[in-house]
């Protein structure tokens, strides 16, 4: 079967997105002056980056007419939603709260909340596809979907606190590269959302733009670092 040009838009779009993603783990790893932090916002990167790239594959494989191979990766993306779920919990609770006890209940809140995602997702499987000319767009039955919403939520409150604290004492520890990574997982998460609102036609490839730039954000931060800016 003959892919269309549309449903390769999607596929490079993708491709790009999970491109980038690799680029800010290699980056990362690269970094003679990585720290522990990084390393955690190293693992969460190399999580969605591997997410993106199988929806390459899927997409690819319903380009081709092999439905059920789509299905069959459409079901390890969700899984790996688990370990996104994981890596992100884990860096913000190492850059949000300094507080032991707080931190570690940060902790097993990312924990219950990937467990539950996960036994909600076994149990009820995946919603209904929607098809359009730039492939499916796959989610998990709304009881696991519900909890994934709630726990990228609290991340994402997390992260707005901990951007807020990083700029009020920028003064004293001028770290730049702190606030523009914040900043791009917030974006992520933002356009992210979007994307999964069901868009069709030419929106499917600006939320993907947006979604890019975002990890390119985040990219830019540790090439910035090598200037000292």
């Amino acid at each position: 079967m003959e892919i269309s040009t549309t449903l390769l838009t999607s596929m490079l779009s993708l491709a790009a997105m999970a491109a980038a993603d690799f680029l800010v783990v290699f980056t990362i790893f690269r970094s003679d002056n990585r720290t522990a932090e990084d390393i955690s916002l190293a693992n969460c990167w190399m999580a969605i980056g591997m997410m993106h790239f199988l929806m390459v594959l899927r997409t690819g494989f319903f380009g081709m007419g092999l439905v059920n191979f789509d299905r069959a990766l459409a079901y390890i993306v969700q899984i790996l939603i688990v370990f996104v779920l994981l890596t992100l919990g884990h860096y913000v609770a190492t850059i949000a709260f300094e507080n032991k006890v707080v931190k570690t209940i940060f902790y097993f809140v990312a924990f219950g909340v990937a467990a539950s995602f996960f036994c909600l997702f076994v149990n009820f499987g995946l919603s209904e596809p929607m098809i359009s000319n730039w492939g499916t767009e796959y989610s998990a039955a709304w009881q696991a979907n519900l909890v994934l919403i709630a726990g990228i939520f609290v991340a994402f409150l997390a992260l707005v606190y901990a951007l807020i604290k990083t700029i009020k004492s920028y003064k004293a520890t001028k770290d730049t590269k702190k606030i523009i990574i914040i900043i791009s997982l917030i974006l992520y998460i933002i356009f992210s959302a979007f994307e999964q609102l069901g868009n069709i036609g030419w929106h499917v490839l600006l939320v993907r733009i947006l979604i890019l730039s975002s990890i390119l954000t985040a990219y830019s931060a540790y090439e910035l670092e090598k200037y000292k800016i």
